[in-house]
């Protein structure tokens, strides 16, 4: 339900050996709030790098708040994965 197919051409032929990828989309995803982001998998599955969530958590553990700014500051974290992220969690 949380699919967003918009971009597929469902007409396709798929063959045996062919990945699809099916992106969420955005509106369906609850965000995560900063409180409560405590393992890789929670990012890992909305689509997120597991190298930067591997980041985004170890920044967690220390650091009970933060701001985009201190995660844009972060090395491997550019304006696109930040984007990304703001998608996905709530920092209040």
């Amino acid at each position: 339900t949380s699919a967003d197919i918009s971009i597929l051409n469902l007409e396709e032929i798929i063959f045996s050996d062919f990945e699809i990828v099916v992106p969420f989309k955005i509106d369906s995803i609850k965000k995560i709030k900063w409180k409560d982001l405590v393992n890789v998998d929670q990012l890992t599955n909305l689509g997120v790098k597991k190298s930067i969530s591997q980041i985004i958590i170890n920044h967690r553990r220390q650091n009970e708040t933060t701001t985009w700014e201190q995660i844009l500051a972060l090395k491997g974290i550019g304006q696109v994965t930040l984007n990304q992220l703001k998608d996905l969690i709530d920092l209040s």
